[in-house]
């Protein structure tokens, strides 16, 4: 469940959210739609854990994100807008990377690893350096990556 109460979000002295309240329950598909400016991006980074500095309440999976940033972060499956992806590194190797910032253990990672791979038709591309990749196969490898820890909240 994502929980935010009167969030508040400044930039100087331009409000990008402005006293946001809602909840979405856990089952639910929840989209934010507007204009540019109008606060998308800020929210989600508030919801993830990775801008503070905001007014109000913010709770993910019932920790608080305030609080606990961390904790917030294992329990999201985030795909940023532009990620960092390591494009001299195998899609096996970068997704071992990833577990190990989650604190998987080797073999399962790589048990999901190639369980995910497998399933968006990028199993024959494992030990291929992502440099060769599409732009929409290096998608798919940020997808997995969000998905590898199982995390209750995409």
């Amino acid at each position: 469940m994502i929980e935010l109460h009167n969030v508040t979000r400044r930039f100087g002295e331009k409000a990008a959210v402005d006293r946001m309240s809602f909840r979405a329950m856990p089952g639910t598909l929840f989209a934010f739609i507007g204009p540019n400016g109008a606060g998308k991006t800020t929210t989600v980074k508030i919801l993830c854990g990775m801008l503070d500095g905001f007014g109000g309440r913010v709770s993910v999976c019932g920790v608080d994100v305030a609080q606990q940033p961390l904790e917030v972060k294992r329990r999201i499956g985030y795909i940023p807008e532009s990620a960092a992806l390591y494009a001299m590194l195998t899609p096996l190797e970068y997704l071992q990377f990833i577990g190990t910032l989650y604190g998987l253990e080797r073999r399962e990672t790589e048990r999901r690893a190639r369980e995910l791979l497998g399933l968006f038709g990028l199993a024959d591309e494992l030990d291929n350096r992502m440099s060769t990749f599409s732009k929409g196969m290096r998608q798919k490898v940020l997808i997995a990556a969000a998905l590898l820890h199982d995390p209750p909240l995409l």
